[in-house]
């Protein structure tokens, strides 16, 4: 993942660079992971792939489950930059929503090994998994701003707000799974490999070239963007105010 000017701003060049050689460390075990899964990648592995003295990863990372856990947590913390930058623009509610789906999407897409290890593999990190934290402060922060929405807009579906932060994550994340079955699983592999599911798949080079070839991402990240936001703000029927507050009269 690229580094952002907030990361090296105020560092010393040493710093810096050692900043540069973490996440070259983080990208070879990105890709190593999700190619030959948690559980059959060595640390001699990402020291090779990455080129530094296996001595080198040690000073960053003392065992396989704190590189594993760093991984996952840079892929998740990619997504709250996301959305603490969107949240804090001044935008609409669903003008800002809208564009925080869409940039959530293309970085889902755009990161595929990233996603896929953490949807799959993260039960590997048991008490250390950093994704629960990130996690519950994404759905603290969609929810407060859809709770603060709630107040001002009476006609909206009074539910728990983190209740519907935590359905917006899931349609976002249900886009990428849906991405992996159209593009990779079924319309590469072919039926058979769809079939048997893409948590048995290997993550190999070829699906990742598939998966971030220009010409198909950012016309997958609008689609996909437009499926979300309408599914979300209207529903699949375009349900009439009326039939929005019935609805809502049976949930509460």
């Amino acid at each position: 993942m690229k580094i952002n000017r907030n990361d090296i701003e105020g560092l010393s060049r040493r710093e810096r660079e050692k900043l540069m050689r973490k996440k070259e460390m983080l990208a070879a075990a990105r890709q190593i992971f999700a190619q030959k899964g948690y559980g059959e990648t060595t640390l001699e592995d990402v020291a090779e792939l990455a080129e530094f003295g296996k001595g080198t990863l040690y000073n960053y990372f003392p065992n396989k489950e704190a590189l594993f856990s760093s991984v996952l947590e840079e892929v998740m913390s990619g997504f709250k930059a996301i959305v603490d930058e969107v949240l804090a623009r001044d935008l609409g509610f669903e003008e800002k929503f809208r564009k925080m789906i869409e940039e959530s999407l293309r970085y889902a897409f755009s990161n595929p090994e990233g996603i896929m290890l953490m949807s799959r593999e993260s039960q590997h990190l048991r008490d250390n998994n950093p994704l629960m934290q990130i996690k519950l402060q994404l759905v603290g922060r969609l929810a407060d701003s859809i709770a603060a929405e709630q107040l001002k807009n009476k006609g909206m579906l009074q539910v728990e707000a983190e209740q519907l932060a935590l359905i917006l994550m899931n349609m976002i994340m249900g886009q990428f799974i849906n991405r992996l079955h159209l593009h990779v699983f079924k319309g590469v592999q072919g039926a058979e490999s769809a079939s048997e599911g893409w948590f048995c798949s290997p993550i190999t080079p070829d699906i990742i070239q598939s998966l971030t070839n220009p010409a198909n991402l950012e016309e997958d990240v609008e689609k996909a963007t437009e499926l979300v936001f309408s599914l979300y703000f209207f529903g699949i029927t375009g349900a009439s105010q009326t039939g929005r507050k019935l609805y809502h009269d049976k949930l509460t």
